[in-house]
């Protein structure tokens, strides 16, 4: 059994949310990223664990036609928006994320925010190489399923959907 680190360097985490609601249409689509975190992976069961603290949580920009567009948002829009972030997912610091990869490139990935648990379907791609595991996919996560309330606009306007899509390079390294 051969136990790699994630490398929070060389991995890419980001999550796409989609705008809801009557005035959807001048509302914003987000990408937000994931930065630093830590965590393993065992390379003969499959299994892996990251760590992802809600503090690295950043707005990267807008989404316009599946591009994203990070002009569009001033700095303390963006940071309003990740205020409300930290504060929707209060009661807690980190994002805890384990799965095992199952033959097919298929995993269900078991997320933890502040007491709450929700599992979710993934699509991955195993690559090896030289001593690194790089899991490269996709997952569609329920905000309802770990009891967190859909952020809203004024008066109601719009809200972010419930399905949050992560789309994900996540590289585990020798240690």
């Amino acid at each position: 059994m051969t136990k790699l680190r994630f490398d929070a360097q060389r991995s890419d985490i980001r999550l796409r949310t989609v705008a809801q609601g009557l005035l959807a249409s001048v509302a914003h689509d987000l990408e937000i990223v994931a930065t630093g975190g830590g965590g393993e992976a065992e390379t003969d069961s499959g299994a892996a664990a990251v760590r992802f603290p809600l503090a690295g949580l950043r707005v990267v920009g807008v989404v316009r036609k599946g591009a994203v567009d990070g002009s569009v948002l001033r700095p303390d829009e963006s940071a309003e928006i990740e205020r409300r972030m930290r504060e929707a997912l209060s009661g807690t610091t980190d994002i805890d994320v384990h799965g095992t990869l199952g033959k097919g490139g298929s995993a269900t990935l078991r997320v933890r925010v502040a007491q709450r648990e929700a599992t979710c379907q993934a699509t991955l791609r195993r690559t090896d190489t030289d001593g690194s595991v790089t899991l490269v996919g996709a997952a569609d996560l329920s905000l309802a399923a770990l009891g967190v309330a859909a952020p809203k606009g004024p008066l109601g306007a719009f809200r972010v959907g419930d399905r949050v899509q992560a789309i994900l390079r996540v590289v585990f390294a020798a240690r």
